[in-house]
């Protein structure tokens, strides 16, 4: 069965693919974690210790820090690049993708290409879009909203069948 997409590659799609890239990484979480942690265990037993507000203010800062960094300076300075991005782009924001059995044809305002299923390294999922990776931080998006009835669990089936694994 031929799955044919049509589709907008706005800014919010390359955001969403950000923020899914950007979570996935669960080593920098684990370290972010983990500072969040110690900071929190110093802050009890600075509390137990003397019970000083200022001290605990000290410890109580890194972890703000940390909280406004991960929820949203790099969120918003993601957001605001890919804004940037996407308007020096020469692309057009038209996508066409052509899923036939053999391999997919993206097609896009000024170009044409083809791709073999051996070329994904694997597929991932947010609740807005599929991100087809081809390299270990590129993907080609496609937005969950393309596709017609019955065409998703095609999708999936097809990448099931070519062994692109689920990540």
């Amino acid at each position: 069965m031929k799955i044919h997409l049509k589709y907008e590659h706005t800014p919010e799609l390359a955001y969403d693919f950000a923020i899914h890239y950007w979570k996935s990484k669960r080593l920098l979480k684990l370290i972010f974690g983990a500072i969040v942690v110690v900071l929190l265990v110093q802050l009890v037993i600075t509390f137990v210790r003397d019970g000083s507000g200022e001290e605990a203010l000290k410890i109580l800062m890194p972890i703000g820090m940390i909280l406004v960094i991960w929820l949203w300076l790099i969120p918003a300075s993601l957001k605001k690049q890919l804004q940037r991005a996407d308007q020096q782009s020469k692309l057009g924001t038209a996508r066409e993708m052509i899923f036939e059995e053999e391999e997919m044809l993206i097609k896009t305002a000024n170009s044409e290409s083809t791709f073999d299923y051996e070329g994904l390294l694997h597929y991932g999922a947010s609740d807005k879009c599929y991100f087809l990776y081809i390299g270990t931080n590129q993907a080609m998006i496609i937005p969950k909203a393309a596709f017609g009835p019955g065409e998703e669990e095609a999708f999936r089936e097809l990448l099931l069948r070519k062994e692109v694994p689920f990540l």
